[in-house]
């Protein structure tokens, strides 16, 4: 699996996997949160086998950032997974609502029936959960279009016991898989990885693990960004380089882009104040604002959010992975 690949769930993601599947029997619904590369998707993987394993139907839908801008987008990947004879039963309004939103057949003049849409999903799922259960798994909800999150917050209020969904997603300024899910809904968080299941997952990607405490502390745990950290320094080694453990650990190549993936999570007019406080020495909220970043509350409220930093009660900023100031500082030159 490559380094900027998901993460293994194998390692230290057994008993989120478990939570889940019990937040699902008990409520027929969870949300499963963590920031990118916790490994919430292969969390999400591992219910839905376990899901098809015991022959239930397995929905599967995960946009990307881009999708968000396209109206309707996931609602269409969606409904182009669902079997053709899961919509041959539909009223004819309604199957001409769906073979309008599959881009089918031409959009009349009068217009589309959005009512007639929204029936045909109800009636979708609902013929799909009849002969026996139904998992739907959002991933990367944090990207889902503003039509289809609407869509489909219509449809899971009047769906039947027997489809479950899971909503996974990013810490976001603003979440959407618990709106979706229902109030209530068992929220289940991706935490970090420890030292020791640091070691373990690089043990199992065949990388050496006897800086894994180094590698943790750059990571802050998270198993995306200490794999990348883990090929850098198999290839530094490769090439004569390889990092003691006084050294700074190379933030190059894979563990850069992850690094840059993950700050990402952040929006764009925070990453100054997150630059400021990567070059100085013990960074505080009152060294931000004299540093000429008057909003430096809050834009670190949405990095720590985004799971970048935490801020104590004093005001000093910590990051959560050292190769994050790292990256910062490499990029800004």
């Amino acid at each position: 699996m490559a380094a900027t690949g998901n993460a293994d769930t194998n390692v230290g993601h057994g008993a989120l996997i478990e939570a889940v599947d019990r937040a699902l029997t008990t409520h027929g619904r969870a949300v499963l949160t963590g920031c990118a590369g916790s490994g919430k998707t292969e969390v999400a993987r591992a219910v839905a086998a376990a899901a098809a394993r015991r022959r239930e139907t397995v929905l599967h839908l995960a946009p990307e950032a881009a999708d968000r801008e396209i109206p309707e987008a996931a609602a269409a990947a969606l409904l182009a997974s669902v079997p053709r004879t899961a919509l041959d039963r539909l009223a004819g309004p309604q199957r001409t609502a769906i073979a309008l939103l599959r881009r089918e057949a031409d959009a009349p003049r009068a217009g589309r029936d959005h009512v007639a849409l929204r029936l045909a999903v109800v009636e979708v799922l609902r013929g799909l959960a009849a002969p026996g259960p139904v998992l739907l798994v959002l991933d990367n909800a944090q990207w889902l279009d503003p039509e289809s999150t609407d869509l489909l917050r219509f449809v899971l209020r009047l769906t039947p016991p027997h489809v479950r969904v899971l909503a996974a997603e990013c810490v976001q300024s603003a979440p959407v898989a618990e709106s979706l899910c229902g109030p209530g809904t068992p929220v289940v968080h991706v935490p970090a990885l420890g030292a020791d299941e640091v070691a373990e997952l690089l043990l199992r990607h065949g990388l050496p693990a006897r800086l894994a405490g180094r590698i943790h502390q750059a990571s802050g745990g998270n198993p995306r960004l200490a794999l990348a950290l883990g090929h850098s320094l198999a290839e530094a080694a490769g090439q004569g380089g390889g990092a003691h453990h006084a050294d700074t650990l190379p933030v190059t190549g894979q563990a850069r882009e992850v690094a840059r993936r993950l700050l990402a999570a952040a929006p764009g007019r925070t990453r100054p104040t997150l630059l400021l406080a990567a070059l100085a020495a013990r960074p505080t909220t009152a060294l931000l604002r004299r540093a000429g970043r008057p909003d430096a509350e809050a834009e670190l409220a949405q990095a720590e959010r985004a799971a970048l930093v935490t801020v104590a009660e004093d005001g000093t900023v910590a990051f959560t992975a050292g190769a994050l100031p790292t990256a910062l500082a490499a990029d800004a030159g």
